[in-house]
């Protein structure tokens, strides 16, 4: 039943890398992208169970010597990681999964393609050529029900994507539909009752899939198609020209890490932040604005024309986001404000008991028409005794969301 997941594995080259690299105890990077459901398991928060959390144990057992970013925000878009890739995954990333399947809006071939082949053309770029592994996870909601009774999703199009640069495709559908049609299973079985994120049950078929790839390109490598020259002359060929015309002439935004970063500070408005190693433990970014104490102040001027025309391909700027880190505790809440700009006053909140330690976004939307964007950020915390630092691990400059 595991292998019936598997929708599409491509050519398998970067597939058989990643687990020629993993077999051999070679330092391998894996990245989770997504919304909720990579968000230890959506609604379930603290539960035990979810993929990312069973997926990395997995991997870690094979081998120590693995580094995890994760990267799960929920109700976060493709535009997102299409921009910001590189706020949440390191450019050393052997294997990207990538759970993006339910939030856009994609079925009109316009915008949500568009921007999903950016990500995928930016990941597949990277200098390790990783493989990207799409997660089709399903919502079994009525009114996807009404629309095809085949549940057709947005992972059709991603899955459309998958194939064009012969990268895998895992997903719900193929796996269970068969039983679900019959009136075999039901969805409440393995989903929530909002019938749109997985519970752990549902969390574990993927698991189990995905475990199941892994170990079938293992067992292929060590018997009749052992690595050699055709693999590695298959490993550098360049990407085929995109699948949406001009797609990689449409810039994906920039990101600012380090000392990019710093260039942004008023130093005249800000106290109590200074840029510095975030966690030796923390796999990237490396270092932050890190802001300690309560009444502590940034403010940023992101420069949002002068980044905008300074990038590889110039574009017209629209969103800025900015990366901070969450975690568990320590980290303290703060108010944001910012100048010509649609976001209200708001609070973020980098605490978040049960969740995964990662850099999460927050985003602010240019106005029209344009002028400088400010953003002022001020630590107040209820509780300074536990959280009492915050954390800005980097900024991305977002081209509008408009198909030109």
């Amino acid at each position: 039943m595991r292998r019936r997941a598997s929708v599409s594995l491509g050519d398998r080259v970067r597939l058989r890398n990643f687990v020629r690299k993993l077999a051999s105890g070679e330092p391998v990077e894996i990245g989770f992208l997504g919304g909720s459901i990579s968000d230890s398991g959506g609604p379930n928060k603290g539960v035990s169970g979810d993929y990312v959390s069973d997926l990395s144990s997995y991997f870690r057992r094979v081998t120590s010597n693995v580094t995890i970013h994760q990267g799960g925000i929920p109700g976060i878009l493709n535009l997102h990681f299409a921009s910001c890739l590189e706020l949440h995954i390191g450019p050393k990333a052997d294997i990207i999964f990538i759970e993006l399947a339910i939030n856009d809006v994609m079925h009109q071939y316009k915008e949500g393609h568009g921007y999903h082949e950016r990500l995928i053309r930016k990941a597949l770029g990277y200098a390790r050529r990783p493989a990207t592994v799409e997660l089709a996870f399903h919502t079994f909601q009525p009114e996807h029900l009404r629309r095809l009774r085949y549940l057709q999703t947005n992972a059709d199009i991603c899955g459309s994507v998958a194939e064009y640069y012969a990268q895998p495709m895992l997903a719900y559908r193929a796996l269970l539909f068969d039983e679900v049609a019959r009136g075999e299973m039901d969805p409440a079985a393995f989903m929530s009752r909002d019938l749109m994120h997985p519970d752990p049950v549902g969390h574990a078929y993927m698991v189990d899939a995905v475990v199941e790839m892994v170990r079938a390109e293992a067992r292929a490598l060590g018997s009749d198609e052992p690595w050699g020259p055709s693999d590695e002359a298959a490993l550098e060929r360049e990407l085929a020209p995109p699948m949406f015309k001009n797609n990689d002439k449409i810039s994906t935004g920039v990101v600012l890490l380090g000392e990019d970063m710093r260039r942004l500070v008023v130093e005249n408005s800000t106290a109590g932040f200074d840029l510095r190693t975030v966690s030796p433990a923390f796999p990237h970014p490396a270092t932050a604005l890190h802001g300690q104490g309560q009444g502590s102040r940034l403010a940023l001027d992101m420069r949002l024309d002068e980044v905008a025309a300074a990038a590889p391909i110039p574009f017209k700027a629209g969103w800025a986001f900015f990366g901070y880190l969450r975690d568990q505790s320590g980290q303290s809440r703060a108010n944001v404000s910012c100048t010509n700009c649609y976001c209200p006053l708001y609070n973020l909140y980098p605490t978040q008991p049960g969740r995964f330690r990662q850099l999460f976004t927050s985003i602010c939307m240019r106005s029209d028409p344009a002028g400088p964007l400010r953003v002022n950020l001020t630590l107040e915390d209820p509780t300074p005794e536990i959280n009492d630092r915050l954390d800005i691990l980097g900024i991305c400059i977002a081209g509008s969301p408009i198909w030109p």
